[in-house]
């Protein structure tokens, strides 16, 4: 009987021996794993601050998670706010991923890629053999866990990232925790190249408004100058013909007024040849034109008529005579001249302030 106790009692020690040698194993293997999973943390924050090409990026961090031993494999795709698929990246899987790139772009999505879309926790699945029957990795996934998360920023879904781990540490807190940091990561570095993908197309933008605004101030300058060319030669066109005017009236009209004052016997007839000899005189001087301004374009015909008789020198009767009308009326246009020239004071001059205006 004592021998029999004392073998039990051995048999029972080997085995918890065994037990705790087991323990030590798993644990040493978590350990190694989780390192692994640690070291290929850093080499992916290490990626993250130095590639800025996005497909660059996924490519490399799907083969960065999977070439430290961390996963088995690892899979991220990308959507649009519609849950289109606008870019996908794999590792571990080659071509066998290409039934489950098909699925997606045809906007087939498993049913726990789905779910994990719609959760912001991390989706642990401990047999995708039997649970995940419409995914096209399943059977990879015998003796394996999967852990899913969706990639999300500041509130936007970026996509979805996917990894095959040992069934053993699917469970594993300190697990899920850097995968979890990994996720947050990866969503991360997509929000800062999208920041920086429109601040270079705002730049972009601001380049060509800057390009153009200065092609503009060209062809402004250039319109301008063009414009005073034309303003120039504008009032040079405005220079000759006044010229022409005023040689045309000097030979072409003054001699005849000459002649007919020779021929004329009468002094009433040569009272208005010097009129209209006087009349010629002011429309080829400034005193008509200052007269008909926009200032003086209250005076009639007949006051205009009145004024220049007035700057000549010309009495009311004088004036009368040479209109055929009497002196009273001469003497109610003086009046109204006064008044639309503003002389209210008696002591104004009408003829000194006519004088001053033919002075313009």
């Amino acid at each position: 009987m004592p021998k029999n106790t004392n073998y039990e009692e051995l048999k029972q020690r080997v085995k918890g021996l065994e037990r705790e040698v087991s323990k030590r194993v798993e644990a040493a293997e978590t350990i190694m794993h989780l390192n692994a999973v640690l070291y290929a943390i850093c080499e992916v924050n290490e990626l993250i601050l130095k590639e800025k090409n996005p497909k660059r990026l996924l490519n490399c961090l799907c083969s960065k998670l999977v070439g430290t031993r961390g996963y088995y494999n690892s899979w991220i795709a990308l959507i649009n706010g519609s849950s289109k698929l606008l870019d996908c990246a794999e590792a571990g899987l080659g071509d066998k991923f290409m039934p489950m790139l098909e699925q997606l772009k045809r906007g087939k999505w498993t049913d726990r890629a789905r779910k994990a879309l719609r959760q912001s926790d991390i989706l642990v699945t401990e047999d995708p053999v039997s649970s995940c029957q419409d995914c096209p990795l399943s059977n990879m996934y015998r003796g394996r866990g999967a852990m899913t998360k969706r990639l999300e920023y500041s509130g936007k879904v970026y996509g979805v990232f996917s990894a095959s781990v040992p069934r053993d540490f699917v469970a594993d807190k300190e697990e899920q925790f850097m995968f979890q940091e990994i996720a947050g990561n990866i969503a991360f570095a997509l929000h800062s190249l999208g920041e920086e993908k429109e601040r270079k197309w705002a730049e972009q933008v601001l380049r060509s408004r800057e390009k153009a605004l200065r092609q503009k101030t060209i062809d402004l300058e250039k319109a301008n100058i063009a414009l005073e060319v034309l303003l120039k030669k504008r009032e040079e066109d405005k220079k000759e013909l006044g010229e022409k005017v005023l040689i045309n009236v000097k030979r072409l009209v003054f001699p005849y007024l000459e002649k007919l004052k020779k021929l004329s016997t009468s002094e009433n007839q040569l009272a208005l040849i010097d009129n209209l000899e006087s009349n010629l005189n002011e429309i080829i001087s400034p005193f008509l034109k200052r007269l008909s301004s926009t200032k003086f374009q209250i005076l009639t015909p007949a006051e205009l008529q009145i004024a220049n008789l007035i700057k000549e020198g010309k009495t009311s009767k004088e004036i009368a005579q040479l209109l055929n009308t009497s002196k009273a009326a001469i003497d109610f246009h003086r009046q109204n001249l006064r008044k639309k020239l503003g002389l209210k004071s008696r002591k104004s001059n009408l003829r000194s302030h006519l004088l001053t205006l033919s002075q313009y």
